[in-house]
């Protein structure tokens, strides 16, 4: 899960002498791979649509930024995040066709990188890794490629709410409406909805807001978008 900027103040104003740090990675990578510290200085300009940046790869291991191709991007340009290291791991138990597809080669490098599956851009040669999303959050709605994560970004930071879902409906590849539910008791939608008309296109607003008191939550701990799909479903 990205970590919203917000997150990252209401914890410092709480425990002003604590140390922050935002650490990324998944399984197939020892869980933490990359970390960034947090400055109240200098952090708040490298953060992106209010997130914290996931900075910079632990020792001995290797980020690599590249396009569809699976060849390396620009600084500044976006791209899926690739891995390499001591921490990457071997596959995955009794699926090769799986382990195949995750674990490659990469044209004119040696050994084997992870696909993570997450965008990630370097704005600068000298700034840190920013977090943009899943690859498998891009979606169409209304043929138009919108990427769920700065829908969300958007909507929580006019908000000042830390949860947000922004669900396509009815599907991930042809989409016509975006909804969007908030973790809040009560709210009154519409001047959030006024705020977004002004900063997003059209395909990008959300037909609809929804709150609820709790965001129901995956077996990860992290929101359970299926079980969104399920209210929008029965409703």
């Amino acid at each position: 899960e990205a970590l919203p900027i917000e997150v990252v103040r209401d914890w410092s104003l709480a425990a002003p002498n604590s140390v922050i740090e935002n650490i990324y990675g998944p399984t197939e990578l020892t869980i933490g791979c990359t970390s960034y510290r947090w400055d109240n200085r200098t952090s708040p300009a490298e953060c992106e649509q209010g997130i914290v940046p996931i900075g910079e790869p632990f020792e001995d291991m290797e980020a690599l930024i590249v396009d569809e191709q699976l060849r390396k991007v620009p600084v500044g340009h976006e791209g899926e995040l690739l891995m390499t290291g001591p921490q990457l791991g071997q596959g995955y138990w009794r699926d090769e066709e799986r382990t195949r597809s995750a674990f490659i080669s990469v044209p004119g490098r040696e050994g084997i990188y992870y696909r993570t599956g997450d965008r990630v851009r370097r704005s600068a040669s000298d700034r840190p890794l920013t977090y943009l999303g899943r690859l498998d959050n891009q979606v169409k709605v209304l043929g138009h490629r919108v990427e769920i994560g700065e829908v969300e970004a958007v909507a929580r930071r006019l908000s000042g709410i830390d949860g947000v879902v922004a669900i396509p409906w009815p599907n991930m590849t042809n989409a016509d409406r975006i909804e969007l539910f908030l973790e809040v008791d009560q709210f009154d939608p519409e001047p959030l909805l006024k705020q977004m008309k002004e900063q997003l296109p059209h395909y990008m607003i959300p037909r609809k807001i929804r709150t609820l008191s709790r965001l129901p939550l995956n077996a990860n701990g992290k929101y359970d978008r299926r079980a969104l799909r399920n209210i929008l479903a029965e409703n």
